[in-house]
């Protein structure tokens, strides 16, 4: 019984935490296929640090027809390295694999892009491959 109520105390924190991925994970993400099979051609990965937990990008639930996640720098040294990522946050957009747009912070450390911004561009990169 106390197993059961564990899980349904755990249970809300599941299903509205962020889904974090790891390094190893990052080029099946990026890819769009989810486990499932299904096609999800545009993916948003925030490069994210615990530090600047604050500055990160809280709107994330109000993105839709992407596929959101993040990836914790301090876990990633490749990702790092081969997008030059030098500050966080910052916010990478995929379409079918390939890098589209990047939003980096600046010096002050905040989020380099609101809501309204990420999705104008992610509805200009979804309708640009429309003929």
């Amino acid at each position: 019984m106390k197993y059961l109520l564990l899980f349904i105390l755990c249970l809300p924190l599941s299903l509205f935490s962020q889904d974090f991925i790891s390094e190893a994970d990052f080029d099946n993400v990026i890819s769009g296929t989810s486990a499932f099979g299904e096609n999800e051609s545009i993916v948003v990965i925030e490069v994210w640090a615990e530090f600047n937990k604050d500055n990160a990008f809280h709107d994330w639930k109000l993105l839709k027809g992407v596929k959101y996640h993040r990836i914790d720098l301090a876990e990633a040294p490749g990702i790092k390295k081969k997008y030059r990522v030098r500050m966080v946050p910052t916010i990478l957009v995929f379409k079918d694999g390939y890098k589209e747009l990047s939003y980096k912070a600046g010096l002050d450390l905040e989020c380099p892009v609101t809501l309204a911004e990420l999705k104008e561009d992610i509805k200009e990169l979804s309708e640009g491959s429309q003929f």
